[in-house]
């Protein structure tokens, strides 16, 4: 892939006919050429009635793509002389590019149902749970937690980690501890992977009291007894 201002999809793929061979990329099966087809970047289905373009090649590089877009790609064998071509549905890649291009395929799902709240001795408790995203490449590895003290939260330096796995039945739970009463604090999850740190924008403004309740001031005390 190119990566810039545009963005280019580079494809690679393997002949599945019998008797073709593949080298640097181009395959040596004289009779076979492959049908490029793609949907319209919206996230729908691939559009098989239109051929984005043919190759004889195992690999094709594709115009600059629109973004943000949610692409898919897909590949068929044709018959070079017979024009015949297979109908599979399975060999389909998936692209996802933000707003400035950037690959967001691979990055894990944001966390769900985030919720903060104080706990006593100056204590801030943060939940979440997993995305459920059962997709492998897009299992996390982990979770980052950032803070900000009265504004958004720094990015640049989680407050602390978790790996995944570490909840119980998806569930995650962390006390920070060592904040300032009467301070607000905004509060941030994303989930990280091996492609990198998700980029979701949720926060919760929670804030911590320290002192302790007022003292009771008057007490009265009265007997109970039968009539």
């Amino acid at each position: 892939m190119r990566l810039g201002g545009e963005r280019t999809v580079w494809t690679s793929f393997e002949p599945a006919v019998s008797g073709g061979s593949s080298l640097g990329g181009e395959a040596f099966d004289k009779e076979t050429m492959y049908a490029i087809y793609m949907n319209d970047g919206g996230g729908g289905s691939v559009d098989y009635s239109l051929v984005l373009a043919t190759t004889s090649k195992t690999t094709w590089t594709s115009r600059p793509l629109d973004a943000p877009g949610s692409y898919k790609l897909a590949v068929r064998s044709r018959g070079i002389f017979s024009g015949l071509e297979e109908k599979n549905v399975d060999a389909v890649v998936e692209l996802i590019l933000d707003d400035s291009a950037r690959d967001l395929t691979d990055l894990p799902s944001p966390p769900r149902g985030m919720r903060a709240f104080a706990l006593a001795g100056g204590k801030l408790r943060v939940e979440w749970a997993d995305s459920g995203d059962v997709r492998p490449l897009r299992r996390p590895l982990g979770y980052r937690v950032y803070v900000g003290i009265d504004g958004p939260p720094d990015y640049t330096t989680p407050r602390a980690i978790l790996s995944w796995g570490g909840g119980k039945l998806g569930g995650y739970s962390i006390d920070l501890d060592r904040l300032t009463s009467g301070r607000a604090y905004q509060v941030g999850v994303r989930a990280y992977g091996a492609c990198g740190e998700e980029q979701n924008t949720v926060v919760l403004t929670s804030s911590v009291d320290e002192s302790p309740p007022e003292e009771v001031d008057a007490i009265c005390v009265r007997i109970l007894g039968s009539e």
